[in-house]
């Protein structure tokens, strides 16, 4: 079978990455955010929803197509050959302006898989829930793997508005090339995702072990499997102004049973340099916070010149910083200011809104 993987757009090759470390296989992209790998089996697929860490949903793929009206879509439906056997529903998450409703095309999309497997229709406690993912012009047929976004980690109870997606956060830990042998250090650490995706790749622990019974496959396909966990001593720090932020940190840590491999810290900005030693750490990788109207630009500036001026210090002269913005202009400022430059930008897109991932080294 064809398994579909969904991931965040822009990042693509951070989860074709994964999928090959997981199962070997090569895999491409199908449409923005979407991508396919090619004769997979069930063990193999549960392994990817399981154990993936930048994968959004996993689940067989059926079929897609481009289209301009419904009965495009209603026609590759129609076309489809359905092999599964046992009660279903049928979803559809749809992003895009469109001429029919979500509801609409369930409705009549569920009567023609009806009609054409002959298997009962369960809204409430299906067997195989078929999902009809519409995103622009682009539709593709899959039965879901998962009932859930993959991103809601189960670590994850606290949270606020200026919390970074858990998946976004493992991107950027690939993209940094993080070695676990290194010193990292999030100084803008929120509600810890950062830090706590870290540690939990390097020890190899998986981010859905509390939820692996709920995944949909596991009423049609069983699936338990081995957790093999990497106790290492790691230099993670995860540094916040704001003594909320950091409870709040700890807490999503403690329930990620991870809190030992991180050393939680409350530090201003500019005392950075008084509680970090200088040369110390390896790789910064960071979420900062962004001009707004609640956050205006000058307010923005100060903060991130004395970020550089602290990083500058603390980094090491081969260190590197991952910064992810969605308003890159005043950062690049303050970073040549303080003699960083930059060496990659990665556009990376998420429900409302595009972000910069830029690398920054120091000059040498």
């Amino acid at each position: 079978m064809k398994a579909i993987i969904w991931s965040i757009q822009g990042l693509e090759s951070i989860s074709q990455k994964e999928i090959k470390e997981i199962t070997k296989k090569e895999s491409k992209v199908l449409y923005p955010g979407r991508i396919i790998v090619e004769d997979i089996s069930e063990k193999e697929l549960a392994e990817l929803t399981v154990e993936g860490r930048s994968f959004l949903r996993t689940g067989e793929y059926l079929n897609n197509t481009t289209f301009a009206k419904k009965e495009e879509i209603l026609s590759i439906i129609k076309n489809t050959e359905f092999k599964f056997k046992g009660s279903f529903a049928l979803r559809c998450e749809r992003k895009g302006e469109h001429e029919f409703n979500s509801q609409e095309i369930e409705h009549e999309a569920g009567d023609i898989v009806g009609e054409k497997t002959k298997q009962k229709v369960d809204l409430e406690e299906p067997q195989y829930t078929i999902l009809l993912d519409i995103q622009d012009n682009n539709c593709t047929l899959m039965i879901d793997w998962c009932g859930k976004v993959l991103s809601k980690r189960d670590y994850r109870i606290k949270i606020n508005n200026t919390a970074i997606n858990p998946c976004f956060a493992y991107c950027l830990i690939r993209i940094a090339e993080w070695n676990p042998k290194e010193a990292l250090l999030d100084p803008f650490t929120k509600t810890g995702e950062i830090p706590i995706e870290a540690a939990l790749y390097a020890t190899e622990k998986l981010v859905h072990q509390e939820s692996i019974e709920k995944f949909l496959f596991q009423k049609f396909y069983l699936y338990k499997p081995v957790e093999k966990i990497k106790e290492k001593e790691l230099k993670i720090t995860a540094i916040d102004s704001l003594q909320n932020n950091l409870r709040n940190a700890e807490i999503n840590a403690r329930l990620a049973n991870i809190q030992k491999q991180i050393n939680f810290r409350r530090v201003e900005m500019d005392w950075m340099d008084i509680k970090v030693e200088e040369n110390a750490i390896d790789k910064i990788i960071t979420f900062p916070p962004f001009p707004t109207n609640q956050f205006p630009e000058q307010n923005a500036a100060k903060l991130y010149r004395e970020f550089f001026y602290q990083a500058a210090y603390i980094l090491k002269p081969n260190g590197k910083m991952i910064i992810v913005t969605p308003k890159k202009e005043s950062i690049l400022i303050q970073a040549k200011q303080y003699k960083f430059k930059q060496t990659k930008e990665v556009i990376a897109k998420l429900p409302g809104r595009e972000f910069s991932i830029l690398t920054l080294e120091k000059t040498k």
